[in-house]
């Protein structure tokens, strides 16, 4: 059995990687279970273990709850996990770009891609730097938010309801979803989403139930279209770490 821990920054990382995982092996030769790790000590389980004993990959995917922490919290815990009695293979990182932090520094809601790459780059360093096997630690960031990548996935809004076509939205909001490059264009992508769902009344604040909405909607085409497609590289960096291949 191949094992991998997977650091997410907070609940919507959490959710979104446990569905991932699940749609894209079909519910098949795959044990997830899922804890939340906010004082880097005590894992508390939470509600979406799918557990298979005979299972050829196990993913234990842990919610950090603080995007500054996420590398931190890795390397506390990466020598245990690498042990000889824990067995895992690799450790990967997810947090979005889009954060507190990275707002101060571009301060004119404008995507900078140099200051992508220097926070890139500095993770990578933080890494090289201080991990104990950085050959088996991946790190990602979701650009600029994992919903840059829900925004690129044909037809979900629809989905979720009638009058969500792209032709409304562009009409309402003047974004033309089937041409753009979320992960290029959108500075903040959870507040689109937001937007487009005003048009029908609704809402999208990453709560839990509005994410697993969000996420019943996807099927295992959805990931691969992505992948094949030339959006969201991040997404493609992300998926290749938890080999997902097409």
């Amino acid at each position: 059995m191949i094992k991998t821990a997977i650091f997410v920054e907070g609940q919507s990382e959490l959710i979104f990687t446990r569905e991932l995982l699940l749609k894209f092996f079909e519910y098949q030769s795959i044990w997830i279970e899922c804890y939340n790790l906010f004082n880097d000590q005590d894992l508390n389980p939470t509600e979406y273990a799918f557990l298979n004993k005979d299972a050829d990959f196990y993913f234990q995917i842990m919610n950090i709850g603080n995007d500054q922490k996420v590398i931190s919290s890795i390397l506390k815990r990466e020598k245990y996990l690498f042990s000889e009695t824990q067995g895992f293979s690799k450790i990967i990182g997810l947090r979005d770009m889009y954060s507190r932090e990275y707002r101060e520094i571009v301060k004119n809601s404008n995507i900078d891609f140099e200051i992508n790459q220097k926070f890139i780059q500095s993770h990578q360093e933080t890494l090289r730097a201080k991990s104990i096997y950085p050959e088996k630690v991946n790190f990602h960031f979701a650009i600029m938010e994992l919903e840059s990548w829900l925004l690129s996935i044909t037809n979900i809004f629809e989905r979720l309801h009638s009058d969500l076509s792209y032709e409304k939205i562009k009409k309402s909001i003047g974004i033309d979803l089937l041409n753009i490059n979320p992960e290029n264009e959108i500075f903040h992508p959870a507040d689109l989403i937001n937007k487009i769902l005003r048009i029908v009344g609704g809402s999208y604040d990453k709560k839990k139930g509005e994410v697993n909405k969000f996420l019943g909607r996807i099927e295992r085409n959805d990931i691969v279209n992505l992948l094949e497609s030339e959006k969201c590289n991040s997404f493609n960096n992300y998926c290749e770490s938890l080999s997902i291949k097409i």
